[in-house]
């Protein structure tokens, strides 16, 4: 969500926001910089069980690339939940890796009502949803990821996909495709941006 590596070949001295440095025989160093202090890492020896020392791994969902990730499996798991999609999205043990953004961003492409009880979107619904939450994170990806903050890649660049969004951070400026005005609400205490004419 936050933080950055920087590649340094000069030694120099860290920030304050360094937390973890990496060394190589030349004294060349990698930094892991992240202001907030969301990140984590973990050194596993060889053998040992990763889903036993990194509590959680075990009991996330698919993610979105994986073949076990389609239509049939999210009808599967929301026929009966009560919650929003939006909500439903950001479990990361229905599905994971997709963050705040690009919930958003893929059921605007799906026409989507980020309110809609789950339960209620049909399968054909959910087979587009599928198609639009691979496209968003495959553009994002291929943009570099999205900054709002202080993300940066090994390069040191921002990630550009926050320049494309179509609903993300867009409140009260005109949907890309009708002209209706952005809205925002939250749902699970996130910000949610949706165009009501277009999403449904």
């Amino acid at each position: 969500m936050t933080g950055y590596f920087k590649f340094i070949e000069n030694s120099s001295h860290p920030c304050k926001h360094t937390r973890i440095r990496f060394f190589d025989k030349n004294n060349n160093e990698l930094r892991y910089i992240d202001v907030r202090s969301f990140g984590q890492m973990w050194w596993i020896n060889k053998g040992l069980s990763i889903n036993k020392i990194i509590k959680g791994l075990g009991s996330l969902g698919p993610e979105p690339f994986s073949k076990d990730f389609d239509a049939n499996y999210l009808k599967k798991v929301i026929s009966k939940r009560t919650k929003s999609i939006k909500a439903i999205l950001l479990d990361q043990t229905i599905v994971a890796g997709i963050g705040n953004i690009y919930a958003d961003e893929s059921l605007y492409s799906a026409g989507i009502s980020p309110f809609r009880e789950a339960r209620t979107i049909k399968k054909n619904e959910l087979i587009k949803l599928k198609e639009s939450i691979v496209t968003v994170l495959k553009k994002s990806i291929g943009s570099g990821g999205t900054t709002f903050s202080d993300f940066r890649d090994l390069e040191g660049e921002n990630g550009n996909f926050g320049l494309q969004t179509n609903v993300y951070r867009r409140t009260g400026k005109e949907c890309r495709k009708c002209g209706n005005l952005i809205e925002r609400q939250k749902i699970t205490g996130r910000s949610t941006h949706w165009c009501p004419k277009c999403q449904k």
